[in-house]
């Protein structure tokens, strides 16, 4: 009995320590500047842009862009930029000036040599590198951080707000996908009606990255991802559905409950293959699966599962669930839907068949994903995500438009790093989520429908 007793005593000291800890994560009463939700920049005819090249490249594709120079490129050693001035090279462009060290990024701020600090670096200080870049009054579209905490993002909401410069996410594959902008356009069209509830899976074997040779900070990067409990890259398994709900503008979320398994698969993995030694981090820490509960504002709820280090292959299914159908979308089948506006569609009990669903896939099509073909064509561009989303950005820039993905969305989709892992570490604990709109997204607009103007795109 006194060994229960002390177990009973000590779950419900860590529990009630969790709780706090969820309430001091929750904490909204920070002050800032004036609302970003719908922020427009001054335009800029000629978009400056300093590139840190890293987990993605995205030189090869905006020095392409008229209205767009390469005037820095920043690194940690020279054989970072090798790859990003090759591009410039081949596109007979004119040499940008280089930066390389470890404050490479921040003496290039200091000089005042661009516009947008477009932050590709695979490191765990992104966040303060984008702080700094906004304190000098620069734009920055950054990749998917490795860590930011609920601190760092509130850090990133305050900078955007003070300095008035936007702060968006470089994530494009999950965001600017062709079935992800169907998805927002069909909900938006009210073809699956209100939306109540969402769903996105992210399956994919990382173990492979233990062996490779990297360079230390990166292998210190891969493990904090793989020994978190949580969702660690949310940009791939929540941010379009994010955008179909609406999330910080009309909706938000609210509460979330997460729930972690062991790692016999990571460990199986590294008892097969003895080169590889697992760190402490990874043999204490990690987990080979995550799932987690969302509940939203509006009563919607999101479901979402992570597994880095199982044995499988790429699998990154979603779905949108409405009152009127469903649309589901990168699972083995392909895409499926059902909607009640269809006609034969009715109260169905099967999805429809194939000529059905690319036929209103072709009619449905998001604008972006045909005018980017002109561009693709004249460009040399392939019409992927990727160029959609710098596309976008730059678009906004030169016409002074706000930007398809916000500040309040990078925040929003960075904390569930740590929020889902506090919730997993405590054993499906709830932890309330930050409104990082303060209670603007009560009163915001949803977002319009993004569009390009291709030919004025094309006009230097």
């Amino acid at each position: 009995m006194r060994q229960n007793r002390r177990e009973f005593l000590t779950a419900a000291s860590c529990l009630g320590a969790v709780s706090m800890l969820g309430k001091g994560i929750a904490s909204e009463e920070r002050k800032g500047g004036d609302s970003m939700l719908g922020f427009a920049a001054p335009p800029i005819s000629k978009v400056r842009v300093a590139v840190a090249p890293g987990v993605d490249n995205p030189v090869g594709r905006i020095c392409r862009f008229p209205g767009v120079e390469i005037t820095a490129l920043c690194a940690e050693t020279a054989d970072d930029l090798k790859s990003a001035k090759g591009f410039i090279e081949r596109a007979k462009l004119p040499p940008p000036k280089e930066y390389i060290g470890t404050d490479a990024c921040k003496k290039m701020v200091d000089d005042g040599v661009a516009d947008v600090f477009y932050n590709s670096m695979y490191c765990l200080n992104n966040t303060e590198l984008n702080v700094y870049a906004m304190n000098g009054k620069m734009h920055v579209v950054s990749a998917p951080p490795v860590r930011c905490t609920i601190d760092d993002c509130w850090k990133l909401v305050e900078t955007s707000e003070k300095n008035k410069v936007h702060c968006t996410s470089g994530s494009f594959g999950y965001v600017y996908g062709e079935y992800a902008l169907f998805a927002l356009n069909i909900v938006r069209r009210g073809l699956l009606g209100d939306v109540v509830a969402c769903g996105g899976t992210y399956f994919m074997d990382w173990r492979s990255s233990l062996y490779r040779k990297m360079p230390a900070r990166q292998v210190d990067c891969w493990e904090m991802r793989m020994a978190s409990q949580g969702v660690s890259i949310p940009w791939n398994v929540f941010a379009p559905l994010s955008r179909c709900l609406d999330i910080n503008r009309g909706d938000r979320l609210e509460t979330l409950v997460a729930m972690s398994s062991g790692n016999a698969s990571l460990r199986a993995f590294a008892e097969s293959n003895k080169e590889v030694s697992l760190s402490d981090r990874l043999t204490n820490d990690s987990c080979d699966m995550c799932a987690t509960l969302i509940r939203t504002a509006k009563g919607r709820l999101v479901t979402l599962r992570q597994a880095l280090t199982l044995s499988c292959p790429w699998y990154a299914p979603a779905e949108v669930c409405g009152t009127k159908g469903v649309l589901i979308w990168g699972g083995a089948d392909g895409m499926k839907m059902t909607c009640d506006k269809v006609p034969g569609g009715g109260r169905t009990r099967r999805f429809f068949d194939d000529k059905i669903t690319e036929g209103m896939r072709g009619e449905l099509r998001h604008p972006l994903c045909n005018s980017v073909r002109n561009v693709a064509q004249k460009l040399g561009g392939h019409g992927g995500a990727a160029l959609i989303g710098d596309m976008c950005r730059i678009y906004c820039l030169r016409n002074g438009l706000p930007m398809g993905i916000d500040v309040y969305d990078f925040a929003t989709w960075a904390s569930l790093m740590e929020l889902t892992d506090k919730s997993a570490r405590a054993a499906g604990q709830a932890v309330k989520v930050p409104d990082f709109t303060r209670g603007a997204w009560k009163s915001a607009t949803p977002r319009p429908i993004e569009e390009v103007d291709t030919e004025k795109f094309l006009q230097a």
